[in-house]
C-alpha cells in the first residue's frame, strides 16, 4: 500500500507545484540544473559530464537529490532521503543504469533516476529494492 501511495503522488502531481510544468518537465529541469551546477563550466572550464572528477560525479547524485526534492516540494525523510505521503523514499542517481543501494534502503521504496547526458535522455522509476536483485559481488541494482 505504501508503494501505491507514492505512485499516486507522482501520478497526480499538480502542475501548479512545478511552475505549471508536467512531472516529466520538472524531472528534466531538475536533473539538468543539478548537473550544470556541478559542472559549472564558466568557473571550471569544463562543459561535459565525462570531464568531471570521480568526487564531482558522486556529488551530482547528492545535488540531484536536493534539487529534485526542492522542485517537487518534498520534505526530508525520517530514515531515508525524503518523505512522500506516509513513506520514506530514498532517491538514487545513476549515469550508467546501476544504482548503489545502501543497506538501510533494502526493502524500501527508491526513486531511481538515470540519465545519459550525451544523449540528452533520462529515466525515472520507483522500486522497492530487494537484496536478491543485487548483482553477485556488488551492492548494485541493475536497470530493468
Amino acid at each position: 500500500p505504501d508503494l501505491d501511495e507514492v505512485i499516486d503522488y507522482f501520478e497526480t502531481f499538480p502542475q501548479t507545484q512545478g511552475d505549471g510544468l508536467s512531472l516529466e518537465e520538472v524531472f528534466s529541469r531538475s536533473i539538468r540544473k543539478a548537473i550544470d551546477e556541478v559542472i559549472d563550466g564558466a568557473r571550471t572550464g569544463r562543459f561535459r559530464y565525462d570531464q568531471l572528477e570521480t568526487q564531482e560525479k558522486t556529488y551530482i547524485g547528492t545535488r540531484i537529490e536536493i534539487v529534485v526534492m526542492d522542485d517537487l516540494g518534498l520534505s526530508p525523510g525520517r530514515r531515508l532521503d525524503t518523505y512522500v505521503g506516509q513513506s520514506d523514499v530514498d532517491i538514487k542517481w545513476s549515469a550508467r543504469g546501476e544504482w548503489m543501494i545502501p543497506q538501510e534502503a533494502m526493502g524500501e521504496i527508491c526513486l531511481l533516476l538515470q540519465g545519459d547526458e550525451t544523449g540528452g535522455t533520462f529515466s525515472v522509476g520507483l522500486s522497492r529494492c530487494r537484496a536478491e536483485w543485487r548483482q553477485p559481488g556488488k551492492a548494485r541494482i541493475p536497470y530493468r
